[in-house]
C-alpha cells in the first residue's frame, strides 16, 4: 500500500471496492497538483458545503454545465465592492474560481487638493498622458487624444498642477471617478464604453482628394509656389504651380 501513500501525497482520490474474489480493485482518480488558487480555494481542490465560508454563497445549479453548481457571493472590502464566484461538479471539486474587483487609483490630500479615487471596471485601461499632451492641456486646450480621465475631474487643472491625468484605453467596462474635501464636498463622475470600438481624430474632417493631397505634399517640400486656379470647359476645376516671389 506504500504506493497508495504516494499517490495520495500527490493529490489522488480513491475509490477502493471488495470484488467476490479475494483480490481487491482499485479505481483511482488522478486530480492535477493544485498550483492556483483564489482566496485559498484551488482548482481541483473540494468545496466544504457545511463551512461557513461555504455558505457566504448563494449556490445554485449551473444554466450552462450540466451537474456543476454555480456559486456567487458579493461583499465591500474597504469600501470597495469584490464578487466571487466558484462551479464546482457534483463530487464538490471545484473547477472555477473567480474574484472580481475593480482597479483602483487614489490620490491622498494635498495641499489645496482633495482627496480622489479613480475605479475601473471590466476591460478598460488608464494610460498616463505623455509630457507633450499635458502641455497642451495646461494651456487650457485639447490634444484630442481621446476620453480622458483625471482625479478632480478637471484636466486643465490637474495639468496646470502637475497631477495624473490618464487616457481611456482597453475594452468594454465602466469607470467611476470621485474626490470630496474635509467637508463632503467634491464631485462625482462616471461612465460606461468600450475604447476598442472608438478611434480618435475629427469626425468632420473633409475627405482630402488626391489633387489636394498632392498640393500639400509640394508645399511641404518647396513652400516658395503659388496656386493658379483655372477652369476647364467642362467646369472642372485644373490647377497649376508657378514659382512664387519669396519677396
Amino acid at each position: 500500500m506504500s504506493w497508495l501513500r504516494k499517490l495520495r501525497s500527490f493529490g489522488a482520490v480513491f475509490a477502493i471496492a471488495p470484488t467476490a474474489s479475494i483480490a481487491q480493485e482499485y479505481t483511482i482518480t488522478i486530480h492535477p497538483e493544485r498550483k492556483y488558487s483564489v482566496d485559498g480555494l484551488a482548482v481541483g481542490a473540494p468545496v466544504a458545503p457545511n463551512s461557513s465560508a461555504y455558505r457566504q454563497y448563494v449556490c445554485k445549479p449551473s444554466d450552462q454545465y450540466q451537474n456543476f453548481t454555480r456559486c456567487h457571493e458579493s461583499h465591500s472590502e474597504n469600501g470597495i465592492q469584490v464578487s466571487r464566484t466558484i462551479l464546482h461538479a457534483s463530487n464538490l471539486i471545484t473547477w472555477y474560481v473567480n474574484k472580481r474587483a475593480p482597479h483602483v487609483y487614489r490620490l491622498n490630500e494635498m495641499h489645496g487638493f482633495p482627496k480622489a479615487t479613480i475605479a475601473t471596471f471590466g476591460g478598460v485601461g488608464l494610460q498616463p498622458l505623455k509630457p507633450n499632451d499635458l502641455a497642451v492641456l495646461a494651456q487650457g486646450k485639447s490634444p484630442h487624444i481621446g476620453i480622458l480621465i483625471d482625479f478632480l475631474n478637471n484636466f486643465h487643472q490637474s495639468a496646470k498642477a502637475r497631477l495624473p491625468v490618464y487616457k481611456l484605453s482597453g475594452s468594454a467596462g465602466f469607470a467611476w471617478i470621485a474626490n470630496y474635501d474635509r467637508q463632503g464636498k467634491g464631485t462625482l463622475r462616471f461612465f460606461a464604453a468600450d475604447p476598442s470600438q472608438m478611434t480618435t481624430g475629427s469626425a468632420d474632417a473633409p475627405e482630402l482628394s488626391p489633387d489636394t493631397l498632392a498640393v500639400q505634399a509640394l508645399f511641404a517640400i518647396s513652400p516658395g509656389y503659388q496656386i493658379n486656379f483655372v477652369y476647364d470647359c467642362y467646369g472642372k476645376c485644373r490647377w497649376c504651380l508657378s514659382g512664387a516671389d519669396q519677396n
